[in-house]
């Protein structure tokens, strides 16, 4: 069990997500442009093509889409981070953001 406030858990695996899901936008442009080798030692990767029939809304004429009686409303929760301070996550370091080179004397 993590000795973190649920907060900062959620703020560092929100990090996490995102720098797993960039990884994962580089690896997806080098198999589908075919730089990448699609074979490993244990898994290999298929790229298909899907072929899907989708809805255009943009077809329907004006007064359906200006039309109330076909919408609806909807309600949802959304969990929102914010930064609650101005102040570094733990004293005397800068915020992940910030360049800290300031903060560290060489050793000669």
């Amino acid at each position: 069990m993590r000795n973190i406030h649920p907060a900062e858990e959620l703020a560092q695996i929100r990090a996490e997500i995102r720098q797993l899901q960039a990884r994962e936008a580089e690896l997806r442009a080098g198999f589908l442009s075919g730089d990448s080798p699609c074979d490993g030692p244990t898994h290999r990767v298929c790229v298909e093509q899907q072929r899907a029939r989708v809805f255009d809304k943009t077809r329907l004429p004006e007064a359906i889409l200006q039309n109330p009686r076909f919408y609806r409303d909807q309600v949802s929760a959304q969990v929102v981070l914010e930064l609650a301070t101005d102040e570094p996550a733990l004293p005397g370091f800068a915020p992940a953001w910030e360049d800290a080179g300031d903060l560290v004397d060489l050793c000669h």
